[in-house]
């Protein structure tokens, strides 16, 4: 993964314990820098080991950091120059959903190696939609269940999503539902 992951864990970390924290979690990975540059290749089992390791010291549930760390992405990547591809994605939930390929493939212009999950919606309604994700990486479900709550923070709506099991596809499936922050 590009170090921009790594920084948005240290970041993370740093704000939910202290610095002191966050040196206790790197002492635990080996390889894990003080900083990590944005635009280098780090091995994803680092990102991996940085997440269990933080979940470890902060005696959370993986799941829930792996949320926190998804919706803490959002505000990280606005704040670090990011900020035009979320707003060109809109505020319309079945647009920014529909558009996240679109905008990773945006992105691949400065992460030339970057490999970006893949999203599509179906059965979009009012109110929900079906949103199926596929990743070559396993198990990062709670983080996207974190990046849809970061991004309905960011546009002021309230956003669920709620795996449905299906045991007879190649990709995981959320059900969403949205809804406008005061009448959530």
């Amino acid at each position: 993964m590009y170090g921009m992951i790594n920084r948005v864990i240290q970041d993370y970390f740093m704000r939910e314990l202290d610095e002191d924290g966050w040196n206790e979690i790197r002492s635990r990975v080996p390889g894990a820098e003080s900083e990590f540059v944005t635009f280098e290749q780090y091995p994803d089992e680092m990102s991996v080991a940085l997440i269990v390791a933080g979940a470890d010291v902060s005696q959370r549930e993986l799941g829930a950091v792996l949320e926190g760390v998804g919706e803490y992405f959002i505000e990280y990547a606005a704040a670090a120059g990011y900020e035009s591809f979320l707003t060109a994605l809109g505020t319309d939930v079945p647009k920014i959903l529909s558009g996240l390929d679109n905008m990773h493939t945006r992105l691949g212009m400065s992460f030339t190696q970057i490999q970006a999950p893949s999203f599509w919606c179906t059965d979009v309604e009012d109110g929900s939609l079906t949103l199926h994700y596929r990743s070559e990486r396993d198990g990062l479900e709670p983080l996207v269940v974190g990046i849809l709550r970061g991004v309905g923070k960011r546009i002021s709506k309230k956003i669920v999503a709620e795996k449905v099991e299906d045991s007879t596809i190649d990709h995981s499936i959320f059900h969403v539902t949205f809804s406008d922050e005061n009448r959530a």
